[in-house]
C-alpha cells in the first residue's frame, strides 16, 4: 500500500514537471504576441486619451472625465497575462526579452520628435515583468536607472513620468530586498525627494504608494532609518496637499 502511494506521488510529480515544460516553451511564443497586442491598444487608447493638461483638468472640474476605454481594459488585461506568463517563461528567454525592452525604453527616450506613445507602451511592460517576480536584482537595477530619468524630469509629459512613477512603485512592491539595501535606499530616498519639484500632478500619486510601501518594508530594528526617510519626505507630502 505504502509503495503505491508513493508511486503516485511520483506519478504526479512527473504530470507537474511535464506541465511546467509545456507551459514554459508555450510562454516563449505566446509573450513576443502579447507585447505586439500590448503595443497596439496602447497605441488606440493614446490616441484617444492624449488631450492638452488644460483640457484634462477642465473635464475633471466639471466631472467629465472620460472613463478607462474597452482598449484599456484590455491592454490591462493582457499585460496581467505577460506578468503570469513571464514567471513561467525560461530564464535566458527572459533575460533576452527583458534587454530587447530597455534597449528601445533608451533608444526612445533619446529619440527626436514625439516619442510618449512608446514609451508609454514600453512602460507598461515594464511593470508587466517586474511584477511577475522573475527579474533578477541585476535587472531590476537596470530598469531602474532606466526609468530615472523620466522620474526626475517630466519631458516627456506627466503620462510617461506617472508611468515611471509606476514602474518604480512595482519594484519597490515586488522587490522589496533590493530596495531596501542600504546603498539602494539611500539613492531611492534621494530620488523620491529630489524630484519632487518636477514632479507632476498626476504623478504625486503614485510618488505617495512608493513612499507607502517603503514605510511597509522597514523592520523593527531600522527605527532610525525610518524615522529619517519620514522626515525627509515631509516637504513632499506638504507639496502634494497644497
Amino acid at each position: 500500500m505504502q509503495g503505491k502511494i508513493h508511486t503516485n506521488e511520483a506519478t504526479r510529480c512527473m504530470e507537474t514537471q511535464q506541465e511546467m515544460e509545456i507551459m514554459a516553451r508555450a510562454s516563449t511564443l505566446l509573450l513576443p504576441v502579447l507585447f505586439k497586442n500590448v503595443e497596439r491598444l496602447n497605441t488606440i487608447d493614446f490616441l484617444r486619451t492624449d488631450q492638452d493638461p488644460e483640457e484634462q483638468m477642465n473635464l475633471e472640474a466639471e466631472g467629465l472625465k472620460e472613463r478607462p476605454s474597452n482598449d484599456a481594459y484590455s491592454s490591462t488585461g493582457t499585460t496581467q497575462a505577460i506578468a503570469t506568463l513571464a514567471g513561467l517563461a525560461p530564464a535566458p528567454f527572459l533575460e533576452k526579452l527583458f534587454r530587447k525592452l530597455i534597449r528601445r525604453l533608451l533608444e526612445e527616450t533619446q529619440a527626436q520628435g514625439d516619442s510618449r506613445e512608446k514609451l508609454c507602451t514600453l512602460l507598461n511592460l515594464a511593470q508587466a515583468l517586474v511584477a511577475s517576480k522573475a527579474l533578477d536584482d541585476s535587472s531590476v537595477s537596470l530598469l531602474y536607472r532606466t526609468t530615472k530619468p523620466m522620474i526626475r524630469s517630466d519631458e516627456h509629459g506627466s503620462k510617461v513620468q506617472k508611468l515611471s512613477y509606476k514602474v518604480l512603485a512595482e519594484i519597490c512592491r515586488c522587490h522589496n530586498s533590493y530596495i531596501m539595501g542600504d546603498k539602494n535606499l539611500k539613492e531611492l530616498v534621494d530620488l523620491l525627494t529630489g524630484a519632487a519639484v518636477t514632479s507632476q500632478v498626476s504623478a504625486r500619486t503614485m510618488r505617495i504608494k512608493c513612499i507607502g510601501i517603503l514605510v511597509n518594508g522597514f523592520q523593527h530594528g531600522r527605527l532610525s532609518d525610518l524615522v529619517c526617510l519620514l522626515t525627509r519626505m515631509m516637504n513632499d507630502v506638504f507639496v502634494v496637499f497644497s
